[in-house]
Formats: structure tokens, sequence, C-alpha cells
């Protein structure tokens, strides 16, 4: 159930694993926390929701990079220009 309600937040079944298991670890971690009238299923749903959107976040953000090495790849084939690292010097200077 975790696996589907995480995969749907995802869109990755791959990064939906990963976070259910980050939530089993959570939970497992926190489970003196969790009160004698909050459903279980419940809460350990809020603590997959959490972690599937931060997955979702993180594979955004990777997903930018991995389009701008592409990018800078397509236009200047030569190995510098597949480094961030120099845009990132260039733009502190």
């Amino acid at each position: 159930m975790l696996t589907a309600y995480c995969r749907a937040i995802c869109g990755d079944h791959h990064a939906a694993e990963d976070a259910v298991q980050e939530t089993a670890l959570i939970a497992y971690r926190n489970l003196h926390h969790l009160f004698a009238d909050v459903e279980f299923p419940i809460w350990l749903r809020a603590i997959a929701r959490r972690q599937a959107l931060s997955a979702r976040r993180a594979s955004n953000r990777l997903g930018t990079v991995t389009e701008q090495v592409l990018e800078n790849a397509f236009t200047d084939s030569k190995p510098e220009a597949l480094s961030l690292e120099g845009d990132a010097q260039a733009s502190c200077e």
C-alpha cells in the first residue's frame, strides 16, 4: 500500500521504494511518539507522504542539473563543457 502511495506522489518506482524504506526507519525510530488514539496506518502514511514529496523534490533538482549538462554537451563537446563547476566558478568571479 505504501509503495503504491509513494509511487503516485514520486512518479518513479525506485524513488518510491526508497521513500518506503525511509518511512519504515523513521516510523521505527519514532514509534514511542505514537499516541494511543492515533491509527497506525494513518500515521505511517503521513510519514510516507513527507518522504515521497522530499524524493520528488530531489528528483526535480537532479533533473534540472542533468538537463543543463546534456545541453552543454550538445552545444560544446569538450570535457570542460560537461562540468557545471566551471559555470559556478565563473559566476562567482
